[in-house]
């Protein structure tokens, strides 16, 4: 669910595989909690995201989400 890291998400790496294959650049998820319910876990899945040049768009706000983290660091 929400707790678990992109190891523990089978779907979530079969999404990255595709995407790394097929060059995709942008994922958007209409909130964050859809992504994971904890901070921590959304922190460490975006960071995975940024070291992969993949854009995570928040459609809620319209916030490009791994910008701001790579921001932030």
């Amino acid at each position: 669910m929400g707790t678990k890291g992109e190891l523990d998400r089978p779907v979530f790496q079969e999404m990255m595989q595709e995407i790394l294959r097929n060059g995709v650049k942008i994922i958007i998820v209409e909130r964050l909690d859809r992504l994971a319910r904890e901070h921590r876990v959304q922190e460490s899945l975006l960071i995975y995201l940024a070291s992969k040049d993949v854009t995570l768009i928040n459609a809620s706000t319209e916030e490009n989400v791994t910008e701001a983290v790579q921001a932030d660091r």
